[in-house]
């Protein structure tokens, strides 16, 4: 696919960890309100995504450590808390589940003491039921859509065991908890009764759910934990995002700036500190909504690796791959994301409407990123009053700022610096045989989502034994700067270039960046078409390098 539309996935994320840092902060405040009373649950959550922003601007990160002892007190918490809810049923013979199910089968609701106004229980069709059970039950999933974003960072074969154990827990967990609390919780309870601003909140349901006091309070400093720790994930996760939509010049570069104490990157860190705050005030606290907007975000990015799944193997069968997922699993996977989307917007319409607004703010502005040169052209006519859009233009005439004075000069000479350094981002594209299709298609690509004019075909050439033949007569490096010469007149506005370079070691992430330093060319501008499932190296050790074709 297209840059642009690969962005619209990116973007879906960062709103997916907008609406978890402040969803998980507001809950995490809530469960620390049933400890500390005197907590107040609007500044409370200010508080707490400031400490973290301020943790990730002193350097503070994931720790492996920190997040196994997390997940072993966790875990610990939630299995005594099964086992005290366990026994209470059993000693008080199910009744109160029976009472649940009683009301269901009768359609009737009984509502919390001092609750007055509709307290009705809608009873729906089993199949409708079974939808809707299921799409509320999706969102306990949530976590699977950022554990990717560590791919990198694992041991081959680690990224399958966590996904492998995250399934464990949440097939075991979820339903287990989930009946549970339907054993020793009143159904008014278990729906979010009494009411919380004016809607149903359960954010307290596990703490509810414990039997014994000392259990209620080591399940409320569980949760804060926990949630707090999803905070530091969602910081974490949208910076390692950002700074990759930075470098891929979907998003201002100034946000890849690092201050000098702790090598951080301010802007981003502060600029999501800000969003979510504003957004926590613009919807008047109402965390339903920002979970709404998490319900849709999340689930389209799971929907979008099903997708991703299935365009890998139509347009990238040859790349090399330690597992592959069988198409009806892929597909069975997407039916059951996309169930689960429209589940949860008819549960709740007004889902959708947020979901667009807030969506469409962050789309605008990649978008605008994306019409840059455009924008950055109309204004530099409209200052210098020189060609009219559509109209072939000669750059140099364009540039020229001779005849204006003033603010409107500095702010010309500004414009056109800018268009200068967005058009003339060299982009290296590594070949390996003479292919002058395959050269032709890379060509396109970078016209047509890179926005610059400046692109470098580099072969490298691996010197085997006492090989001595200068790189020059080589015949695969006469080809292509004979194919690169008919390239160029082909695409005359393009600044087309070749170097061929040898090397003693094979085609690998060292040498990449070997040549990125030569070249003065970060490996983010660096491209590659699709190697086969013979190459030795995977694209994940090639230092950072893009895969931008496939097979021809």
């Amino acid at each position: 696919t297209t840059k642009s539309i690969a962005s619209l996935a990116a973007c879906l994320t960062v709103l997916s960890y907008v609406s978890t840092a402040v969803v998980s902060a507001s809950v995490a405040i809530t469960y620390l309100q049933d400890l500390v009373s005197q907590i107040d649950n609007s500044w409370g959550t200010v508080v707490l995504l400031g400490l973290f922003a301020g943790l990730n601007l002193c350097g503070i990160k994931d720790s492996a450590n920190v997040a196994v002892c997390i997940f072993v007190v966790h875990m610990s918490i939630m299995f005594i808390l099964i086992a005290d809810c366990t026994i209470y049923a059993f000693q008080t013979d199910f009744s109160m589940f029976v009472e649940n199910f009683n009301q269901r089968n009768n359609a009737t609701f009984t509502c919390p003491p001092g609750q007055t106004g509709d307290c009705d229980m809608t009873i729906y069709p089993l199949v409708q039921a079974l939808v809707f059970g299921f799409s509320s039950a999706m969102l306990g999933i949530t976590g699977f859509e950022t554990s990717a974003n560590y791919v990198e960072e694992q041991k081959p074969g680690v990224f399958v065991k966590t996904l492998r154990n995250m399934w464990y827990c949440v097939a075991l967990l979820n339903p287990t908890i989930s009946v549970l609390s339907l054993c020793v919780l009143p159904l008014h309870t278990v729906r979010g009764y009494p009411l919380s601003g004016g809607q149903p909140s359960n954010n307290s349901l596990l703490q509810l759910m414990a039997r014994q006091g000392w259990l209620s309070t080591l399940v409320s400093v569980d949760a804060f934990m926990v949630l707090a720790g999803s905070v530091l994930t969602a910081y974490v996760g949208v910076t390692g995002l950002v700074r990759r939509m930075a470098y891929d010049r979907c998003l201002p570069m100034f946000l890849l700036r690092t201050n000098g104490v702790f090598g951080t990157n301010h802007y981003i860190i502060i600029g999501f500190f800000l969003v979510c705050t504003s957004l926590f005030f613009i919807t008047n606290q109402n965390v339903l909504i920002l979970a709404s907007v998490y319900t849709i975000s999340f689930l389209s990015v799971m929907s979008l690796f099903a997708v991703g799944n299935l365009i890998l193997k139509y347009k990238r069968a040859r790349i090399r791959r330690e597992h592959r997922a069988k198409v009806p699993v892929v597909l069975l996977s997407l039916a059951g994301t996309i169930t689960a989307i429209y589940g949860n917007i008819v549960i709740n319409g007004s889902t959708i409407q947020y979901f667009f607004l807030y969506y469409g703010i962050i789309l605008l502005i990649v978008g605008l990123m994306f019409q840059r040169v455009h924008i950055l052209r109309m204004i530099i006519r409209a200052l210098t009053r020189k060609g009219r859009a559509g109209e072939e233009e000669d750059p140099a005439a364009l540039q020229d700022t001779s005849g204006l004075r003033g603010f409107k000069a500095r702010l010309a000479e500004t414009m056109i610096r800018w268009l200068r350094q967005v058009q003339e981002q060299k982009i290296i594209f590594f070949i390996k045989v003479p292919d002058i299709r395959l050269m032709n298609k890379a060509v396109e690509y970078v016209r047509d989502n890179e926005q610059t004019q400046n692109m470098q075909f580099v072969h490298v050439h691996v010197i085997e034994g006492e090989e001595t033949t200068p790189l020059g007569e080589l015949s695969d490096v006469k080809a292509m700067s004979e194919d690169l010469a008919i390239l160029q007149r082909v695409y005359p506005k393009m600044k087309l270039d070749f170097a061929a370079i040898s090397s003693h070691s094979p085609f690998r992430g060292s040498l990449v960046q070997k040549i990125a330093e030569r070249l003065s060319v970060p490996t983010h501008f660096m491209f590659i078409s699709c190697p086969s499932e013979k190459f030795s190296y995977g694209i994940a050790q090639l230092g950072g390098v893009r895969l931008i074709t496939g097979a021809l």
